[in-house]
């Protein structure tokens, strides 16, 4: 099975992400999300910009006991438990539980430009995932998939 991904050329260099759906009955969301893939991130994590397209209510999300930290520093972190991926692959959809987490930043007093770059940032698709995959990245052919 090879799910298909692509590079972002919004990034310098093009960056490696796969489109997948989020679904979660906790959460009330069915939503298509663009993910980076991150080999350094341990766990995915739905962050600001796909929170606010989402407009996922974090509020019937429980806290996570720590917060999740990165090179930008920590977010406020939250968990949807019974949430699932789902990927298009060419055998078919290709569905994956799993403890999704949700990061947001703290914007209060925020500049404008502080707030622009945050918006920016990808959800990012960690090694809970990735670990179920061969990852196939080859920029300079502009080819990128997962398969098992």
């Amino acid at each position: 099975m090879k799910i298909e991904g692509y590079f972002d050329p919004d990034f310098k260099p093009p960056a490696p992400f796969v489109d997948a759906i989020i679904i979660s009955e906790e959460a009330g969301i069915r939503h298509k999300v663009s993910f980076l893939i991150d080999t350094g991130a341990s766990m995915t994590i739905l962050l600001d910009k796909d929170v606010k397209d989402i407009g996922l209510d974090v509020g019937r999300l429980k806290k996570a006991e720590k917060q999740v930290g990165g090179i930008g520093g920590s977010v406020e972190t939250y968990l949807v438990k019974d949430a699932r991926v789902a990927f298009e692959s060419d055998e078919g959809f290709y569905e994956q539980g799993l403890l999704l987490y949700v990061g947001l930043h703290d914007l209060t007093g925020a500049d404008e430009k502080t707030i622009k770059r945050i918006l920016v940032i990808p959800s990012l698709l960690g090694r809970e995932i990735l670990g179920k995959f061969d990852l196939y990245c080859f920029p300079g052919k502009a080819k990128l998939y997962l398969e098992c």
